[in-house]
């Protein structure tokens, strides 16, 4: 592997590790991370992990080559952990928002922009029960709501807020 994609897959790595790090600040602990990418599981396999956790929330994130594959992850959680919420973010995510609801309805809600804020937000709702009640309150949000598809105002990124190296 050339050192430019390692960058690459730790850049990834290091976005999914802020997000963590985000949520255990304010009192989630019980989160796993799957790579499928890196893993190259099939979904068989990933299906059986996810069936084998039966989450409240499955997260995805991606960029534009691997967007039809990040989207399908929604598609197996839906079947193997019924009631689960589908969340997915990402570069592709936040800018192609209209595209990937249309083609991925099983996609619950996408987080657009910088994730840290995001995703606390939307699941101190969910842990608090103000889910789906509150989500156009939520800023940088995207959904399909009475056949609509919104986009709540996106947030500011602010400079110097990740800690992905508290997670270490």
């Amino acid at each position: 592997m050339c050192k430019r994609q390692f960058k690459f897959v730790a850049d990834l790595m290091r976005r999914i590790a802020e997000r963590a790090v985000s949520l255990r600040r304010v009192g989630f602990d019980d989160i796993h991370c799957i790579d499928a990418m890196t893993n190259d599981y099939s979904d068989e396999v990933l299906a059986e992990k996810i069936a084998a956790l039966q989450p409240g929330v499955v997260g995805v994130t991606a960029i534009t080559p691997s967007i039809y594959k990040a989207e399908e992850v929604p598609r197996i959680a839906q079947e193997h952990a019924p009631g689960a919420l589908h969340v997915l973010g990402g570069v592709h995510a936040t800018f192609m928002y209209k595209q990937v609801l249309s083609e991925a309805p099983w996609v619950d809600v996408i987080v657009r922009g910088e994730g840290e804020e995001i995703v606390t937000a939307l699941m101190s709702a969910v842990r608090d029960g103000r889910w789906p009640a509150d989500k156009r309150k939520i800023k940088g949000l995207a959904f399909i709501d009475a056949g609509e598809i919104v986009a709540t105002p996106a947030t500011v990124a602010r400079a110097g807020t990740r800690g992905w190296r508290a997670f270490a």
